[in-house]
């Protein structure tokens, strides 16, 4: 089958499983020889909690999460599932992955997955570490993939399928970037993503947890060498912010690229035309732009965000190997399979484990994925770095009843009337100084006897036992 056939027969995106498969062992076959790492599986019964190394010294009042189980394929995940004991998805501070519904995608190449078909300048979307979801974790590993084993698969719209151009496959699948956009064209595609949210069918958008994934900058970086446009990305935000209502953004900047033994040196300056004559120290320089950037936008979130919108702005998508070369497609600054692969584990486990995932020290080659921390069971983001709570079902349901209990009591009642006899108090003029007193049936005579209703005890009177049983509000 050639490269156009096959183009032409995956354009719907609708694959089913079986096809997804057999086109993945054939692309396992084609790309045997790159794969020098390996993953070795890692059983939880042989692991012990591992307190991760603060990476950010400068973050140290930061909850160190705790990982105490992780897995490597389905046969190993034994992540437990706290939804059904803890409160989860009332805001940003305690999402849980259980809790998205929705995933989408902008950005640049690296969400098209084009070049994942080997030799072939071909958009495989359904391959894409963001938003792909072709086969399973066992054969492809994917964000949306390594979510289906907290949501069942049928519970998880908007996910890439196939290949083809935004344009050629179904409006429900969710990925809205495009091969070289840059970050001025995120608005652009904010409105598109927003469009075709609002017109799905089978899900309530409204009250469902979408993630967003943006991967933006490498190709900005390669063609102009330049910083982003921060006033871009900033009204993207806003446009996200308006027209989903529950929703976390996860915004990823370019690759950094390094061997294992010089993590400092980034690969992408040989790979790039306007950076590959430039002196030393110029692609830390084009970082630190990046990194100002991201720390605007992510300011600037923070000031706006609501209760179940927020944002988690990575500057860059940091991997190392010891064959890092091997993670490019040949003669371009874009990742093949096997950095799809492990820009998925990098993604993943720094969303579970929050700043603290020690990027230097992590081995991507045989780093498992991390189950969420016990200490902290939600996706690590700004609103729960410092502060992460933790409330069962029946913990709640206490404090909701205390918190009815205090508003009987409360010390304080509005006197209702236009002005009192001194012309000193109006409408809704707290009167201090009472409380609320609940008046037996037997006081009201009226239609509504049976009603019980609080009044002011410094106001009404209570009859006497005499008066109540003769049934007369005065002596005879």
């Amino acid at each position: 089958m050639n490269i156009e056939t096959q183009k032409h027969s995956n354009i719907t995106g609708k694959s089913s499983e079986s096809s997804s498969d057999s086109s993945l062992e054939n692309l396992n076959e084609m790309e045997e020889d790159d794969f020098n790492e390996r993953n070795e599986d890692l059983l939880n019964t042989m692991l012990s909690p591992v307190k991760l190394i603060d990476s950010e010294q400068q973050r140290p009042d930061d909850i160190v999460s705790i990982i105490n189980s992780v897995f490597n394929n389905r046969k190993t995940f034994s992540c437990p599932k706290i939804k059904a004991d803890l409160v989860t998805g009332t805001s940003t501070s305690n999402l849980s992955p259980e809790d998205i519904g929705i995933i989408s995608a902008m950005g640049d190449s690296l969400a098209t997955g084009i070049g994942l078909w080997p030799r072939a300048d071909i958009e495989f979307r359904g391959a894409a570490f963001p938003i792909g979801g072709d086969a399973t974790i066992d054969g492809l590993v994917t964000v949306p993939n390594i979510l289906r084993e907290f949501v069942p698969s049928n519970h998880l719209f908007g996910v890439s399928h196939g290949m083809g151009l935004r344009d050629q496959l179904p409006e429900n699948q969710l990925n809205v970037a495009m091969a070289e956009a840059g970050s001025k064209f995120m608005p652009a595609q904010a409105t598109e993503l927003v469009r075709r949210i609002k017109q799905l069918k089978d899900v309530d958008t409204r009250n469902t947890w979408t993630l967003v994934i943006i991967t933006i900058g490498t190709e900005e970086i390669c063609n102009n060498c330049t910083g982003p446009d921060t006033g871009a990305l900033i009204k993207a935000m806003d446009i996200l912010n308006r027209g989903i209502h529950k929703a976390l953004i996860v915004l990823v900047g370019p690759i950094h690229i390094s061997s294992s033994f010089q993590q400092q040196e980034n690969l992408m300056k040989t790979r790039c035309p306007c950076s590959r004559q430039q002196p030393d120290g110029f692609m830390q320089s084009l970082s630190t732009k990046w990194a100002n950037s991201f720390a605007e936008v992510q300011s600037h979130v923070q000031n706006v965000k609501r209760k179940t919108f927020s944002a988690l702005t990575l500057p860059f998508l940091t991997l190392h190997s010891r064959y890092p070369y091997s993670l490019f497609i040949p003669n371009k600054p874009l990742l093949n399979r096997r950095g799809h692969n492990y820009a998925a584990k990098w993604l993943w486990n720094r969303l579970i484990s929050g700043p603290n995932y020690n990027f230097s020290k992590a081995v991507l080659s045989q780093d498992a994925y991390f189950c969420p921390s016990l200490g902290c069971p939600y996706f690590r983001t700004p609103d729960n770095f410092n502060n992460c709570e933790i409330l069962t079902h029946s913990s709640a349901e206490q404090l909701r009843f205390s918190k009815e209990k205090e508003l009987e009591q409360d010390l304080g009642v509005s006197k209702f009337g236009s002005k009192n006899s001194e012309g000193t108090r109006g409408r809704f003029d707290v009167v201090h100084g009472t409380r609320r007193l609940f008046i037996p049936e037997y006081n009201y005579k009226t239609s509504n006897a049976s009603r019980r209703q609080p009044v002011d005890d410094d106001k009404i009177a209570l009859k006497s036992s005499t008066n109540c049983e003769n049934g007369s509000s005065g002596g005879n």
